[in-house]
C-alpha cells in the first residue's frame, strides 16, 4: 500500500527451512496475490542478523542498483535494518529511501521509525510475549491442564509506523506496563480470564 500497490520489492529472508522463516514466507505470497503489480525483484536470505542481510542487500544493490529498488521487506528488523545500512552505504539519503520495513518491534527500530529511517515494523509485542508466556508456565506448575491445540496458538500483534510509534512506544516499549498479568492466569481466573490480546 506504501508504494502504491505496484514496483519493484526485495524480500530478505530468515534462515531457510525454519518455521518462522516458512511462516513469513506465506505471508509475503500472500500479500502479493493481493498486489499482483508487485514484483519480488530479489530475495536473499538475511539469516535474521544484520552482517548477513547487509551483505545480501549489498549484493542485490549491485546487481539492480539502487533505483530499481522500490521497498524492502525484511523478515525481522535485524534482517531490514541489515538492509537500511547497506543502502546507506550506497550513498542512499535518508529522504531517499524506500519503505523498509521488519517484524518484531524492537526499540531500536521503533527510534529508526521516529527517525524517517524505516518505514514500519510488525511487533508481535515481545513485552507480552513473555509475559503471557511465563503465566501459562506458571498456571501448568499450578496444576492447569493444557489443551493439546495450545500446540498451535496463533497471536497477534501491531503493525507500528510513523503515524503510532509515539504511542507504541509509550504504551508498550517503556517502563510502562499495561496489562493485568493475573487476568491472563487460567487458574486465578478461570471465569473471566483475558489474555489481552487475540489468541486464537
Amino acid at each position: 500500500e506504501e508504494i502504491g500497490g505496484e514496483g519493484n520489492v526485495v524480500h530478505l529472508t530468515g534462515h531457510p527451512g525454519a518455521t518462522p522463516d516458512l511462516q513469513r514466507n506465506a505471508g509475503v505470497e500472500r500479500a502479493l496475490g493481493e498486489f499482483p503489480g508487485i514484483t519480488i525483484i530479489a530475495q536473499e536470505p538475511g539469516e535474521w542478523n544484520r552482517d548477513d542481510s547487509r551483505n545480501a542487500m549489498a549484493g542485490i544493490i549491485s546487481r539492480v542498483g539502487v533505483d530499481e529498488i522500490d521497498a524492502v521487506f525484511g523478515q525481522n528488523d535485524d534482517v531490514g535494518i541489515g538492509a537500511l545500512n547497506a543502502l546507506t552505504e550506497a550513498g542512499v539519503a535518508t529522504e531517499d529511501l524506500p519503505p523498509i520495513t521488519g517484524i518484531d518491534g524492537n526499540l531500536s527500530t521503533m527510534e529508526l521509525i521516529q527517525a524517517g529511517q524505516m518505514f514500519g515494523s510488525y511487533s508481535s509485542m515481545p513485552q507480552w510475549q513473555a509475559g503471557f508466556s511465563f503465566v501459562q508456565a506458571l498456571d501448568f506448575c499450578l496444576g492447569n491442564e493444557v489443551d493439546p491445540m495450545n500446540r498451535q496458538l496463533w497471536t497477534t500483534g501491531m503493525f507500528v509506523t510513523g503515524d503510532n510509534v509515539e504511542d507504541y512506544i509509550e504504551t508498550y516499549a517503556s517502563d510502562n506496563d499495561p496489562y493485568d498479568w493475573v487476568k491472563m492466569s487460567r487458574v486465578a481466573h478461570p471465569e473471566d480470564w483475558d489474555p489481552q490480546n487475540e489468541v486464537r
